[in-house]
This record gives structure tokens, sequence and C-alpha cells, in this order.
């Protein structure tokens, strides 16, 4: 009885397929992300000049004590806890990634 002879990176072949498949049936990988933030930076990419914060108040974020007094802005979240900072630095990366996206 013969064996077969394996060649080199053989058993590769089979994760290539499956990655080669994986990527047809998806356009882009991923979460799509939350509405809001989508919404965000539509508003964003439509008006250059709109201040963040009111491109994730366009979006739907609500951060309810950035205007009282006494607040510190590194302590104001929205209604599911994140920080303004964190929302704002999130937007700055999805329009860094839409404007490089566009841009090839």
């Amino acid at each position: 009885m013969q064996v077969p002879e394996k060649k080199p990176f053989d058993h590769m072949k089979t994760a290539k397929k499956k990655a080669s498949t994986a990527t047809k049936q998806s356009v882009q990988p991923g979460r799509p992300g939350d509405p809001r933030m989508n919404a965000a930076v539509q508003a964003k990419l439509e008006d250059p000049d709109l201040p963040l914060l009111e491109a994730l108040a366009a979006g739907g974020f609500v951060f309810e004590d950035i205007n009282k007094p006494g607040v510190k802005s590194s302590e104001v979240r929205d209604k599911d806890g994140v920080t303004v900072y964190q929302r704002r630095n999130q937007l700055l990366r999805r329009l860094r990634k839409e404007r490089k996206r566009t841009q090839i």
C-alpha cells in the first residue's frame, strides 16, 4: 500500500479556500457599526465645518451634563455610559478611515 506524498504547505490550501469563500459572501468585513455613529460620520462628511460634538448630537448621541457648571468635560458620559472623549475619538477614527477609503 502506497501512502500519498504530502507536500509542504498542503494544509494551507483548505484554509485559503475557506477564506476566499468567506470574503465573497461579505462585501465589508466586521460589524456594521452603531447607526448613530454612522449618522454622525455622514453629518460631518456633509459639513466639514460642523463641530465634532454637534456631529455626534446630529447622529443621536445625548450628553446631558455637557453644559452643567462644575462638570468636567472628561467626566461627561452619554446615555450608554461612554465618555465624550471616547465618542469623539471614535468619530475621528471613522472619519480618517472614510477619507482614506474614498481617496483610493
